[in-house]
């Protein structure tokens, strides 16, 4: 009698392993146009196949339920995607249709611009800090879901705030605070319109709270970025390398206190003139110099409430 070479799927063995490194599927095919992967029988089709294979018609790998027995060299049909749970996923793009909270709520395709962002702060006790901002272009509305932690005295607060706007007032109300000590004042928070944007602050009960924030915003447009130079002054932050300023609606705000004894020295230091249209405070002293050629005469004109007056010109 002939010998033949026996089929794989004629063969009944109860083998768990090979030994191949490497197992290749659809050998010595000169065409790439049928699915090729691993089907999985559930119950002889009783229950729905599952499958895990390379889809030619999408150009992707697809986990799936199926009704296909894999018997014939046929493309898989798919009747439903499958799940699919694993650890971390790299991937330079994401592109899903449906998304779902950490609880498992679904949040459909069809809902509006649902746009989450992270952010974190440190506020201090003695100056608001800007713990977020996202545009009024497109957006009606937006809630953060905030964690304040006064690392002073470790008291945690938890609370939410939403706020909408109409384009020129910032409605908002805090809810649902949650306090490890109730009366401990972590964090204070208020919410306003600045250049275009919905503002969040945080005022610390101590010189040192982190303020974390998850942001939700409704809309009809993307958001982009978190925060903007907007708003009263923050904490110092670290030292930038030199640069300039130009066109800037916004205020002009430095911390440092280096003191000035000349054109080349102090905290703001500018190498031309300075045309100023509206008030001059000054806490300290005015030191007044001048390059005046022969025939110029330079004036400075001052009125102090003071009971000693020295006036002079050169």
């Amino acid at each position: 009698m002939a010998l033949t070479r026996p089929k794989i799927w004629d063969i009944d063995t109860s083998i768990t392993a090979f030994n191949d490194p490497i197992t290749v599927l659809n050998q010595s095919s000169a065409q790439a146009n049928v699915d090729v992967g691993f089907l999985f029988n559930r119950a002889s089709g009783s229950t729905a196949n599952v499958a895990l294979y390379w889809n030619e018609s999408s150009q992707s790998f697809v986990t799936a339920y199926t009704s296909s027995a894999g018997y014939t060299n046929s493309n898989i049909s798919i009747s439903n995607y499958a799940n699919l749970t694993t650890g971390n996923v790299s991937a330079s793009s994401v592109v899903a249709t449906t998304y779902y909270y950490t609880n498992g709520q679904t949040v459909g395709a069809g809902a509006t611009n649902l746009n989450l962002y992270l952010n974190k702060a440190t506020a201090t006790s003695t100056a608001n800090v800007l713990v977020d901002s996202v545009s009024t272009s497109g957006n009606s509305g937006v809630r953060w879901t905030i964690t304040s932690v006064d690392n002073i005295n470790n008291n945690v607060r938890m609370s939410e705030i939403v706020a909408v706007t109409n384009g020129t007032n910032v409605f908002y109300n805090e809810f649902a605070v949650l306090q490890s000590n109730i009366t401990a004042n972590v964090a204070t928070f208020y919410s306003n319109i600045y250049n275009g944007s919905i503002n969040l602050w945080a005022l610390g009960g101590t010189s040192n709270v982190s303020v974390s924030v998850e942001r939700e915003s409704i809309g009809y447009g993307q958001t982009v970025g978190f925060l903007n130079s907007a708003g009263p002054p923050g904490p110092t932050g670290p030292a930038g390398p030199t640069g300039s300023v130009a066109n800037t609606t916004s205020w002009i705000y430095t911390s440092n206190l280096t003191n000035a004894t000349s054109t080349t020295t102090g905290a703001l230091q500018v190498s031309g003139g300075a045309g100023i249209g509206g008030n001059v405070y000054i806490g300290g002293n005015v030191y007044v110099t001048s390059n005046a050629t022969s025939g110029t005469t330079t004036r400075v004109e001052y009125n102090i409430p003071h009971p000693f007056m020295l006036m002079g010109a050169s």
